[in-house]
């Protein structure tokens, strides 16, 4: 029942199908299975390939296979590329291919930075990140990026020094947002108290919106030993 749902189109029953075949050393047949699904040029059937390549210990041709899709221009393609580089000690070209070329757009450079810290360069990162912040303003998910990198890399006072310059260039204006990142870098260098206090001085302290941070301050006060 399978094998037909798998032939008749059914992508997550060609998966399971094609893995049998994996399991039992017989990887031509395995691969085979999924030859109709990338002939569409679908990426997930490319990436479940890779990762049975992989798997197999055949990761060269995982490399090409994404590499091929990378080059025809599918948005996924380059991070899961630039993944498997670095993860079998290819990292410098992972690094370079985010920087230069083609791929300069931003949100590969949040890939470079979270490349950067999984390989012990958290430093970089948040220089990485910190240009991208002071270049666009006010941009949440780079602001999440960056406070986020600090607090890993025990360096809470320099997020919470461009949220700082960000509320200076709004007049000393914080929008509920910005606030909420604020939190845990606060913790992380004046203690969850103070966090906690900061959280409900907040004009919106008592609505619903501070309400969950607050519990996840009290949380790590919790499990603080």
């Amino acid at each position: 029942m399978v094998e037909l749902q798998a032939g008749g189109g059914e992508w997550f029953c060609a998966l399971a199908w094609a893995r049998l075949p994996g399991e039992q050393g017989r990887q031509a047949d395995a691969l085979e299975v999924l030859v109709p699904y990338r002939a569409t040029g679908w990426w997930t059937a490319f990436e479940a390939a890779a990762e049975m390549l992989e798997g197999w210990g055949r990761i060269d041709e995982a490399i090409e296979i994404t590499r091929v899709r990378m080059e025809a221009g599918h948005p996924l393609a380059l991070e899961s590329y630039t993944r498997l580089l670095a993860r079998h000690g290819r990292a410098e070209e992972a690094f370079t291919l985010l920087r230069t070329g083609s791929t300069t757009l931003l949100n590969n450079r949040g890939q470079l930075a979270a490349l950067l810290a999984r390989h012990g360069r958290g430093n970089e990162a948040i220089d990485l990140m910190s240009v991208q912040a002071n270049a666009r303003n006010g941009d949440d998910w780079i602001l999440h990026t960056l406070s986020d990198l600090c607090s890993d890399q025990g360096r809470p006072e320099d997020g919470l020094a461009h949220l700082d310059a960000l509320a200076a260039a709004r007049a000393g204006e914080e929008e509920r947002d910005l606030h909420s990142i604020r939190l845990p870098l606060t913790a992380a260098r004046d203690g969850i108290d103070e966090a906690i206090a900061q959280a409900r001085s907040h004009p919106e302290g008592t609505t619903w919106y501070t309400a969950p941070h607050i519990a996840e301050l009290l949380a790590s006060r919790e499990s603080s030993p």
